[in-house]
């Protein structure tokens, strides 16, 4: 009896461990992943000191302060097997059916490859004897959902404006 019950137990925990890998990311776990990691990742140290001649029609003053070298995230990277089936779940859900139906309506009257094929294993033909997979991943690139804050943090000078806009889509294998 006990026995049994351990092997439950056992199954039960890899049950789990597998749901809790399932691949998916939410906009509120990449932003509190983000701020979690925003002091062991960011690097924010000083790296020199700027000077600034102000003058006035009687003087001239020099002003200091200090330069600072830090990184920030711009965008967040997507890599996934099937077309319109993005990891990150809000940008799945806005983007996804578009995606799908641009692939199966424009692009689907132009190529002679079936669009399914897109993101999984492609082996050659019967006639190929080389024996070589390729494996194709859709890829997105998508703005950052705090990269508009660091506009507001950039105020302070102790931040760096952030050069690309929260939830753009800079880049979408599937429409390239």
């Amino acid at each position: 009896m006990m026995r049994s019950l351990s092997r439950c137990g056992l199954l039960l925990l890899m049950w789990a461990s597998l749901i809790s890998h399932a691949g998916t990311i939410s906009t509120t776990e990449i932003v509190s992943q983000t701020t979690s990691a925003a002091l062991s990742c960011m690097r924010w140290m000083p790296v020199g000191m700027c000077f600034w001649l102000r003058c006035s029609i009687y003087e001239c003053d020099v002003e200091t302060s200090i330069k600072v070298g830090h990184y920030q995230p711009d965008a967040v990277v997507s890599s996934y097997n099937e077309l319109g089936s993005n990891p990150w779940t809000e940008i799945r859900s806005i983007l996804g059916a578009a995606q799908s139906s641009a692939a199966t309506g424009l692009l689907g009257s132009l190529l002679a490859v079936p669009i399914e094929s897109a993101g999984n294993r492609t082996e050659g033909g019967q006639g190929n004897k080389d024996h070589r997979n390729l494996v194709f991943r859709e890829t997105d690139v998508i703005g950052h959902p705090l990269g508009s804050l660091s506009g507001v943090l950039a105020g302070t000078g102790y931040l760096c404006e952030s050069e690309t806009t929260s939830f753009y889509p800079y880049f979408m294998s599937s429409l390239d």
